[in-house]
């Protein structure tokens, strides 16, 4: 009898003392970062906006500003649902979030093999418990397959930030779609096509095009930077240029040969002169890296002889003087 009393008492005990315990904490709601850019980020930079098929072949320091600001600020608070913070992360990805979403876009080579579609573009969603991966096809794989360096695919992941949500309804694959959308409206639209290549990989025809005033050869999608450099070769030394759309000039004259390349400085740039009020390193007398943004490590490579009062010359059109 002791013990069932003995049991009835503990029982009593145990359901006092569970009636007075709290319930734990709600875990808090998602805020924006405090610290700004994150620690592998870097501030977006206003750059020119490429069009048509040409989006595909921005150089990677360029593309994830283009993905950043190719979306009005109102397309990024709306479909992300309230105040954003934006970044270029890992050198390449635009990187935004909000309080409740995170978003990364970058250019990629993955095939997109999926029957939906994006701005008129061949599409695939991947959903997961938290997040989807979208991925819109910019240029057919039988076309890529012929363009050395291309990204034919925008890819896009939205997830969300609150630890444990799920995404039940699909809400962050509608995001993906609806700023993926916004950014081909202004970085894809309407525009020229890849341009053409003969059976060496060269543009044919070749067109020479003017450097943008006030920036140049910087940022711009590679084939267009190989036909402004062919132009400025041509300019300052004569002879005949030829384009490769990976951003090469190759300059044939009679007694010379100057090839021109777009290229990016390494974390550690270099740089142990000037021409024209920019940076230069030198190795030997005919190998010159130039570079062209003081926020940006985008160079030229000039392999060949070039005279100094010539590379001056150079210089000044490469940075759009």
């Amino acid at each position: 009898m002791r013990g069932r009393w003995s049991g009835i008492l503990i029982a009593v005990v145990l359901g006092l003392s569970a009636c007075g315990s709290e319930p734990p904490p709600p875990a808090p709601s998602p805020t924006l970062p405090a610290t700004w850019p994150t620690p592998q980020g870097a501030p977006v930079r206003q750059v020119p906006m490429p069009a048509g098929q040409l989006l595909g072949y921005l150089p990677e320091l360029t593309a994830g500003h283009v993905l950043c600001t190719a979306p009005a600020p109102e397309d990024w608070t709306g479909a992300l649902q309230g105040e954003v913070r934006t970044e270029v992360f890992l050198t390449d990805r635009c990187h935004v979030v909000s309080a409740r979403f995170e978003l990364t876009a970058r250019l990629s080579n993955d095939l997109v093999t999926g029957a939906d579609t994006v701005a008129g573009r061949r599409a695939r969603v991947d959903r997961q418990q938290a997040a989807s991966d979208l991925d819109v096809e910019l240029v057919t794989e039988e076309v890529a397959k012929r363009y050395p360096g291309l990204r034919p695919t925008l890819s896009v992941t939205v997830r969300l930030r609150e630890n444990g949500a799920t995404d039940e309804q699909g809400q962050t694959g509608q995001i993906a779609k609806t700023l993926a959308e916004a950014m081909l409206r202004r970085a894809g639209g309407e525009g020229p096509e890849l341009p053409r290549l003969n059976d060496r990989g060269e543009i044919v025809p070749l067109t020479p095009r003017q450097p943008v005033p006030g920036l140049g050869v910087a940022d711009q999608p590679y084939p267009v930077a190989a036909e402004q450099l062919c132009l400025i070769l041509r300019e300052a030394l004569g002879g005949e240029p030829v384009a490769e759309p990976r951003g090469v000039c190759t300059l044939r004259t009679r007694t010379t040969r100057v090839v021109a390349t777009m290229t990016q400085a390494s974390r550690d740039r270099g740089y142990q002169d000037s021409v024209a009020g920019r940076p230069v390193a030198r190795d030997g007398a005919e190998q010159v890296w130039i570079g062209l943004r003081d926020d940006s490590a985008q160079q030229v490579h000039l392999a060949g002889p070039v005279p100094e009062p010539v590379l001056a010359a150079i210089v000044a059109r490469l940075t759009g003087r």
